[in-house]
């Protein structure tokens, strides 16, 4: 078992990493947005070069308005200048954490970061509540809930193959023993998937 940030903050070790995330969908309780920048932080701290974009900024400013804010800024991530920072280098990694739920079609989406970036990623990591996980409740805001099988198909939609799945804990969940002994046992009910990918040829 293992939270969602020490996972990626392994996967970043000394990597270059495009993090794409949204910071609109995190919940106004300070603890989890607390939990969520620090996060951030790390994976900045451990990634040898570090990009972050997030497509929904202005969430930020509705949420001290004490209002939380949908709408995700997809072509934000096409900006000529996006474009210009990620041409520079050649990535590791695209990191896409809590972003795909909260768009009508990712279709789309995931096409254009083939399209754009394919010749500077050398892979995509896709990060979505799990749909099997144990005792996971709707949200509202969220158009699609992912398992395996249907973030695969997406992905192979969209141009880009499937190389390995796995699962992760929320960072804001206190494990008791019994949950301990639970996810040890069915580590694909864990709340969170991770599905890594490449671009197809």
């Amino acid at each position: 078992m293992t939270l969602r940030k020490d996972y990626l903050c392994r996967f970043s070790e000394g990597k270059k990493i495009i993090h794409v995330s949204s910071v609109d969908h995190i919940p106004l309780e300070a603890r989890s947005m607390f939990s969520y920048f620090r996060m951030h932080q790390q994976l900045a701290d451990c990634s040898s070069v570090y990009l972050e974009i997030d497509l929904g900024t202005k969430g930020v400013l509705a949420q001290i308005d004490g209002q939380m804010q949908r709408r995700i800024e997809t072509d934000y991530l096409f900006t000529d200048e996006n474009r210009k920072h990620i041409s520079k280098h050649k990535w590791d990694a695209m990191f896409l954490n809590g972003v795909l739920e909260y768009m009508e079609d990712p279709l789309p989406f995931l096409r254009a970061i083939r399209k754009q970036y394919k010749d500077s990623l050398q892979q995509l990591l896709v990060i979505v509540p799990n749909a099997m996980a144990a005792k996971q409740l709707p949200i509202s805001s969220h158009y699609y809930w992912f398992s395996q099988d249907t973030l695969y198909n997406m992905l192979h939609r969209s141009g880009f193959t499937p190389t390995g799945c796995d699962f992760t804990l929320d960072e804001t969940i206190t494990l008791n023993p019994a949950m301990k002994i639970y996810f040890t046992i069915n580590p694909m009910l864990q709340p969170y998937l991770v599905v890594a990918a490449q671009c197809s040829q």
